[in-house]
């Protein structure tokens, strides 16, 4: 199948997916879909490795640096409340180690890698649109907006996903509030890991944009 074929297919299916989710969560089914999540997780990670446009090493260093970042500190977020505030996780996720999914470290390479692709497709566009003199003045710091803009990009993203996640019974804050120092270590950690990212200078990958954009839209529904 044709790379743009792929990504036709990856994208429709993760739409219909979460259309699903979406649907069955607004219609009171929240107890049957939780139980789907880590199957629905598990297949938009295995459609990202579907419609990867290079299968080389650089991917899968990259995919186990984010995911076992990711996990870490999740870990030294969960045991000691430093990171990003007191929360648990609940046992939708599936299996823990020292209370922390493991499928949380997948969810962290999924939004940092379309995060990533996402700004580098927002910067291209910018690249070719903007006007002198201000192309020559872009160019100086076109580098460094991968990583800004990555992060700020990802950020956004766990804003939009944190109410909808607690709503859907994922994991829960003490007090049930959702702390800013939550925020301030997402953008921290996805400036190390999109740095990483702009690093490897992998091909642009559509659907990891698409799926990234889909998964907003699906939380923000639910918020």
């Amino acid at each position: 199948m044709r790379p743009a074929n792929r990504t036709f297919f990856a994208t429709t299916l993760a739409i219909a997916m979460h259309l699903t989710g979406a649907l069955g969560n607004l219609l009171g089914m929240e107890e049957l879909f939780a139980k789907l999540t880590p199957f629905n997780l598990l297949v938009m990670f295995g459609l990202l490795l579907w419609t990867l446009p290079e299968k080389s090493s650089k991917v899968a260093v990259f995919i186990v640096i984010a995911s076992l970042t990711g996990f870490f500190c999740e870990m030294i977020g969960v045991q000691t409340g430093a990171l990003f505030g007191s929360y648990h996780y609940s046992n939708i996720l599936g299996w823990k180690i020292n209370d922390v999914p493991l499928l949380i470290s997948i969810n962290w390479f999924i939004v940092i890698y379309g995060s990533g692709m996402l700004a580098s497709q927002i910067r291209q566009w910018i690249a070719i649109h903007i006007p002198f003199p201000g192309k020559a003045i872009y160019s100086k710091w076109f580098g460094l907006s991968l990583v800004i803009d990555g992060a700020i990009i990802a950020t956004v993203f766990d804003w939009i996903m944190e109410p909808a996640a607690v709503n859907l019974g994922f994991w829960s804050w003490e007090g049930g509030q959702i702390p800013l120092l939550n925020y301030i270590s997402w953008f921290l950690i996805s400036l190390f890991l999109l740095a990483v990212f702009a690093l490897m200078k992998m091909k642009p990958h559509a659907f990891a944009s698409n799926l990234l954009l889909i998964q907003a839209a699906f939380f923000l529904v639910l918020r």
